[in-house]
């Protein structure tokens, strides 16, 4: 059994404990199998509750406003739980609220867990059901008040001590032990799962109840990136919803970093997981276009556009994830520069730009300034903004490889456009010219670090023997 433990249980204002605060908290501190002190109180979160929260608890923000706050009570806590293995049915969300209001008072505090609904399904695998109410009623333990923090923490300290006389003590030990040495590792994952993540670069897909995928990501290391999502998770309320809803991972192994990230985008199209906010939500970009006016002046159009044409390089300027960090953009670079806010159409008006009356245009506005040397200005100010024409003479082969597997994909004008097989014959299986502007990003950055690139070009004219 376990020398020193508080059995733990926190009501909060919500679900979320980057933004959520604990409410109330009851402990059972115990040793050697023996309680040897209760302790309960409120929690003044300096805040109203919602209507759901005081229903669901019975906790009034009337009854709060006379409690103490989580920093009037911060030491006391911190000496109570010290050294002391953390008990708790669904530890982690429990542990993350307390880990996270000791970290706003710049208290650092971490503990060994013990998760009671993890030994409730290893002792009891044949059981559907592991909530606290089915061991309530499951094992006849007592509680006089569910979804109060004491009542609840005393069921689950009557639970464990329920099992410490009903289970054989070697088969309660190694099972303890297991659960201590896994404790970041979700509710619902096998400890079996992990171990067969293998050690190597790669994508996995974390999936929710039937097969809904929450998250995909990417490591040059399955196993280290995958496990450092648990292990941060109760630093993260995302990470924690994650974890919460976890239920299956699948992997797909990559000859290198290149393949890691091309398929990492390619299956976040395609899945749109719910926690990949960022890659999902930009399917559709902001493109900001060249055209020229009738007194020969260069101007800019902003634009929307899910699919890019090559014949379109020479007239886009850029490519953002939306409208705002265009026009963000266009305002620096007509500061920095002297261009008109008119002329890069983030301006309607007949007379003269405010940047003129700022000072900061020339007068292209107004005809006031040459045509030629502003479109001088202009193009030098878009240079860094543009999109890259194509470095290579023809297709290139990039080669990734590792002790199991070897790739050889096939680019062409910033497109992968397939790849090389076992026998040296071309899969080219993807749309020539369906420009993707995460894959430009990729092989942007990828080229860039000339130590790392093992890649060969193919003659401009070469005939792709297809396979």
């Amino acid at each position: 059994m376990l020398n020193k433990f508080a059995v733990i249980d926190v009501e909060t204002t919500g679900g979320s404990s980057d933004n959520d605060y604990v409410i109330e908290i009851g402990i059972v501190l115990g040793e050697e199998g023996k309680v040897t002190h209760n302790y309960q109180t409120l929690i003044n979160p300096q805040k109203r509750i919602s209507p759901y929260i005081e229903a669901y608890t019975g906790i009034s923000s009337e009854e709060l406003e006379s409690a103490p706050t989580f920093d009037d009570i911060k030491d006391e806590l911190y000496e109570m739980l010290y050294d002391r293995v953390f008990v708790a049915h669904n530890a982690r969300f429990d542990y993350s609220f307390i880990k996270n209001e000791f970290r706003r008072h710049d208290i650092k505090f971490n503990a060994k867990q013990l998760c009671t609904v993890k030994l409730s399904r290893m002792l009891y695998p044949r059981h559907r059901h592991h909530n606290l109410d089915s061991l309530i009623e499951r094992f006849g333990l007592n509680c006089e008040q569910r979804h109060r923090a004491l009542p609840d923490a005393q069921a689950t300290w009557e639970f464990l001590n329920y099992v410490t006389v009903n289970t054989p003590s070697e088969v309660l030990e190694n099972a303890i032990n297991k659960i201590l040495k896994t404790s970041y590792i979700p509710l619902n994952i096998n400890p079996e799962l992990i171990n067969d993540i293998p050690e190597q670069a790669g994508v996995y897909i974390f999936y929710g109840d039937e097969d809904i995928p929450l998250y995909v990501g990417k490591s040059i290391n399955l196993k280290d990136r995958i496990l450092s999502h648990f292990a941060n998770d109760t630093s993260s309320s995302t990470e924690l919803k994650i974890s919460q809803q976890l239920k299956n991972i699948k992997t797909i192994n990559t000859a290198g970093e290149l393949g890691a990230l091309l398929k990492e985008s390619e299956l976040i199209k395609q899945m749109k997981p719910l926690y990949n906010r960022v890659l999902r939500e930009s399917r559709v970009l902001t493109v900001l276009r060249k055209d020229i006016n009738e007194n020969g002046f260069y101007i800019v159009s902003i634009d929307t556009a899910d699919n890019i044409l090559h014949e379109d390089f020479p007239n886009i300027l850029g490519v953002f994830k939306n409208n705002k960090s265009a026009k963000d953009a266009l305002l620096l670079l007509c500061a920095e520069n002297s261009l008109c806010q008119k002329l890069l159409g983030l301006e309607k008006t007949d007379s003269y730009c405010f940047a003129y009356h700022l000072g900061t245009c020339k007068g292209a506005c107004a005809n006031e300034e040459e045509s030629i040397t502003y479109n001088l200005r202009f193009i030098k100010a878009f240079e860094k903004l543009k999109l890259k024409t194509w470095p290579f003479t023809g297709p290139v082969v990039i080669t990734e490889k590792n002790q199991d597997i070897s790739e050889q994909m096939v680019f062409n004008n910033w497109c992968l456009i397939g790849y090389v097989d076992e026998y040296g014959s071309f899969n080219l299986n993807y749309e020539q010219g369906n420009f993707d502007y995460h894959t430009y990003q990729i092989l942007r950055r990828y080229f860039k670090n000339a130590k790392k690139c093992d890649y060969k070009v193919l003659p401009a004219d070469f005939e792709f023997q297809i396979g």
